[in-house]
């Protein structure tokens, strides 16, 4: 029983191939079937014949138009209704384009532009790549476990095969990683040969060197100059020499023989000109300044020692060799304390003197002292400073001199006491 508001669909067939019914003779809901050719048609709202239906989808309506496959076909379309399929390649084979169609080529015969890049080699594990151009140039070559990259120029043409046996070259513009001399190099360069970087590890066995690593620069085309070195003892070194007393900075132990610290710095000259060095702030104001002629300064920012004021007595101390002390009083530092035996006598025999200093820095101001070399030959040589080269006077403890001024006013107190007693 037909559902109400629907007409039953009526259908109609032909065995002819190709036929297709014409408009005129479907009625609305009718459909026909071409039982030889698959197909099922049925007449629009249009009143237009189409296919609703086929027994293989031609490719005009988004099918194949293939009734089979063989394993590996790649169906592809060219022209007309059907797919056409390409056959499994060989296993050396890549897929490439003829221009209109795809394709199987094998990889010896893969080309850029007219020369072969990839090359067969009878070598076991050798593979070859080739520019483009004539010729079999090639331009990267892997022969077992070795790596060749040869670039020649600036123009970024490669050129020519060379064995740099292990190396990764790329000259001009590239980065290198090569052997040299007991070393290995890595370097990033920039066209025209300058300036560039590059760094190297040394393998040099039985040496301070040994597992060394470099970075050098060069500036203007000028010669290579090592700039910074990590040291197999895990010392950092910037500056301009392989040497680590001959840099601009070190940073932990060298392994060699000399004044190295944990930090050490060299300046550029030993005059004024340069420092060795120089810390300043944000303002910027200088914090501590140490030149290459040993003059040094700790600024005057406001918690600098010269703003951070106490009431105590100085208590620094500089030997002849620049060394600085603290002095200090407390008995807990002195050894074989006995009582002073000069006293009133040598101190009617002191020269009190004015003077000018050699300083230029207050070289107009007066003063007023001692001749450190007068009070050596008084005797009084707990009172010098001697030199540390050649044991010359060099200077006076003045404030050790409060002991002396002391016994010489007890003994004169004891010649007063005496003088009143004797005289009643």
């Amino acid at each position: 029983m037909a559902q109400s508001g629907f007409t039953p669909i009526q259908l109609y067939f032909s065995s002819t191939t190709t036929n297709v019914p014409l408009a005129a003779n479907l009625a609305s809901g009718e459909l026909a079937i071409n039982i030889t050719d698959g197909k099922l048609f049925y007449k629009d709202n249009a009143n237009a014949v189409q296919v609703i239906g086929w027994k293989v989808t031609p490719t005009t309506a988004g099918g194949t138009g293939l009734t089979s496959y063989t394993a590996g076909d790649l169906p592809y379309y060219a022209t007309g209704t059907t797919l056409s399929k390409l056959g499994i390649g060989a296993s050396t084979n890549v897929i490439t384009s003829s221009g209109s169609a795809p394709q199987w080529t094998a990889q010896s015969a893969l080309s850029v532009g007219t020369a072969a890049n990839l090359l067969s080699n009878a070598t076991t594990g050798v593979m070859q790549i080739t520019g483009p151009g004539t010729g079999t140039t090639r331009v990267m070559t892997i022969p077992n476990a070795n790596f060749t990259a040869a670039r020649t120029d600036a123009a970024q043409t490669f050129t020519g095969q060379q064995d740099f046996n292990s190396n990764v070259v790329l000259n001009s513009s590239s980065l290198q990683v090569n052997a040299g001399a007991g070393s290995y190099y890595a370097r990033i360069q920039t066209a025209y040969n300058f300036p560039y970087v590059d760094a190297y590890l040394d393998s040099v066995a039985s040496t301070s060197y040994e597992g060394r690593v470099c970075i050098r620069t060069n500036s203007g085309g000028g010669a290579m100059g090592e700039r910074v070195f990590v040291w197999n003892s895990g010392g950092v070194s910037i500056g301009n020499a392989i040497d680590p007393g001959a840099v601009n900075l070190f940073v932990g132990t060298s392994g060699n023989s000399g004044n190295y610290g944990r930090i050490t710095a060299k300046a550029a000259t030993s005059d004024a000109n340069s420092n060795v060095i120089y810390l300043e702030n944000s303002a910027p104001a200088r914090l501590f300044q140490v030149r290459s002629d040993g003059y040094f300064v700790t600024g005057a920012a406001a918690n600098s020692p010269y703003n951070n004021t106490t009431g105590s007595a100085a208590n620094v101390f500089v030997d002849s060799s620049g060394v600085l002390y603290r002095s200090t009083s407390s008995l807990k530092y002195k050894i074989n304390v006995q009582d002073s035996t000069h006293g009133l006598n040598e101190v009617l025999q002191l020269r009190p003197v004015t003077y000018q200093t050699k300083n230029e820095s207050d070289k107009q101001k007066i003063f007023g002292g001692f001749i450190a070399e007068e009070i050596d030959e008084l005797g009084l040589s707990e009172f010098v400073n001697y030199r540390n080269d050649d044991g010359t006077p060099d200077a006076i403890d003045y404030g050790n001199m409060v002991s002396l001024l002391t016994k010489a006013i007890q003994e004169l107190n004891k010649k007063f006491d005496d003088y009143v007693a004797s005289h009643p």
